[in-house]
């Protein structure tokens, strides 16, 4: 059995996703244990007096055992039932009295070792501090009374008078209690989501890809964040915009050259770009490929049919009166006029703004066939963005007219069993997988702001001749290559 291995940085970040969350839970559980603690805690009052023991004979006086021995009777008597009979005889009380009576005799810790002195501390205790005044002024009342009949040659000499408390000596310390239930349920939720984290079985490194699922990694991609303002109509996630991290570029740009030393040469490679669950990245990831391809002098096209949620007419910023790839299959436009050339690139776009909803009868369509098998002809590379697997049967019709696929799997979203599903429905379909893109990589951290700067302004020196922020392509600044082999 395979020891299992905890990704502390994933643990981590499970924590922080749901930190809301656990702070909400730790506020009620706060909330919760105030109600309780409200609901359940009787206050408690106190009432103090103090008795000193002395003698009146001189032998007795001066013989510190005796003496002692006389402070514990008088501390027995304090707390006998005869003098509580008294009190409650005295004060008119039906049954039991109202109030607890403990008394301990003072400590002397001036020497070496505390040693008992002659001073009986009386605690009064009652659940109101009108009842536990009122009991020990009637112990202060009967007390000496009852203590004539102890030793004539002592005497019990009151020292303290009681005082009413309006103090409860038992209340709850709130700021203290609430910190600590509060930290309690926070430190309860963050446990409970660690282990839920820990006992999610999904792809949570990169590493992963090859043990867990035994295929090949083409890249580990960072997490794309835009650095500083945005770019327009959502380009922030290409590589060719200026505030995408150089890392992630170099990382995309590694996925192309992989893809492309797979391609034979003079043969048309169709891969279509797909994953588990939605929100894994595969848009971007599929636009980037294409940009990378076109960069090294490919002819490349892309198709969105993800017609589910299409993305790909946000990121290359599309017009709003631009013929949609839906209209050139349904016969209402002409490839000439669906196909969208990018700048000083060879990158086509077959682009759609619309979902559609019967999505898998369109592309099961014969006119889908039909064109894609054209494509093939015109272009070293057509990628195709498709729905995620568990949102459609998309991806599965396509793993049966297509050649490839690339699969983009997001750091610690889809379950491994649930990709690992996909990979086999792809491989019974006959479609090959070139790989997995491991997407939003948290432990792919090695480029800064300032490696970042520098490298890119190593490339953006052919800003005047090239294309976007240029990369080392200006070739494409002067002229277009047309738009298929055979026009």
């Amino acid at each position: 059995m395979e020891e299992k291995v905890i990704d502390l940085r994933s643990v981590f970040s499970d924590i922080l996703k749901n930190i809301v969350f656990i702070i909400l839970v730790s506020a009620v559980i706060m909330l919760s244990g105030q109600i309780l603690i409200k609901a359940f805690h009787k206050p408690v009052y106190e009432t103090k007096l103090s008795y000193v023991v002395t003698s009146t004979d001189s032998a007795t006086a001066s013989n510190s055992a005796i003496q002692n021995k006389l402070v514990h009777v008088f501390k027995e008597l304090i707390e006998s039932n005869t003098l509580k009979k008294a009190i409650v005889a005295d004060m008119g009380y039906k049954g039991e009295l109202p109030a607890e009576i403990t008394s301990e005799i003072l400590q002397d810790e001036t020497g070496d070792y505390p040693k008992d002195t002659n001073v009986i501390i009386v605690t009064v205790t009652a659940s109101t501090p009108d009842n536990a005044f009122k009991v020990a002024c009637a112990i202060q009342q009967n007390c000496l009374s009852v203590s004539d009949y102890i030793n004539d040659n002592a005497v019990l000499t009151l020292l303290e008078e009681p005082r009413m408390s309006e103090t409860d000596s038992d209340a709850v310390n709130v700021f203290k209690t609430d910190l600590l239930l509060f930290a309690a349920g926070f430190f309860i939720m963050c446990c409970i989501v660690a282990f839920v984290s820990v006992q999610r079985d999904t792809i949570k490194s990169s590493d992963e890809i090859r043990d867990k699922l035994g295929v090949s990694l083409l890249s580990s991609v960072p997490d794309v964040s835009a650095k500083g303002k945005k770019a327009k109509n959502g380009s922030e996630f290409l590589i060719t915009d200026k505030h995408v991290g150089f890392y992630y570029i170099e990382n995309v740009k590694k996925t192309g050259n992989k893809i492309e030393r797979m391609k034979k040469p003079g043969e048309c490679m169709s891969m279509f770009v797909t994953s588990v669950m939605p929100g894994e990245g595969k848009t971007s990831i599929a636009a980037n490929l294409a940009l990378s391809l076109a960069m090294h002098d490919n002819k490349v096209l892309l198709i969105d049919l993800d017609l589910k949620k299409p993305e790909m007419f946000r990121l290359f910023g599309g017009n709003d009166k631009d013929p949609e790839f839906t209209d050139f299959l349904r016969g209402k436009k002409s490839l000439m006029e669906t196909l969208k050339k990018k700048d000083r690139m060879p990158l086509w776009l077959m682009l759609q703004r619309k979902s559609i909803s019967n999505s898998s009868a369109l592309i099961s369509s014969t006119n889908v066939r039909k064109f894609l098998e054209y494509a093939k002809s015109q272009f070293d590379f057509v990628i195709i963005d498709t729905a995620a697997v568990s949102s459609s049967a998309d991806a599965e019709i396509l793993a049966g007219m297509v050649s490839n696929a690339v699969l983009v799997v997001k750091q610690d979203t889809a379950k491994t069993e649930t990709v690992n599903g996909v990979i086999d429905m792809l491989g019974n379909n006959g479609c090959n997988l070139l790989g997995c893109v491991y997407n939003a990589d948290t432990n792919n951290t090695k480029s800064s702001d300032s490696y970042h700067k520098s490298s890119y302004n190593k490339y953006n020196k052919y800003n005047k001749s090239g294309y976007g922020y240029g990369y080392g392509y200006g070739k494409y600044s002067k002229t277009s290559s047309s738009g298929s082999k055979n026009e």
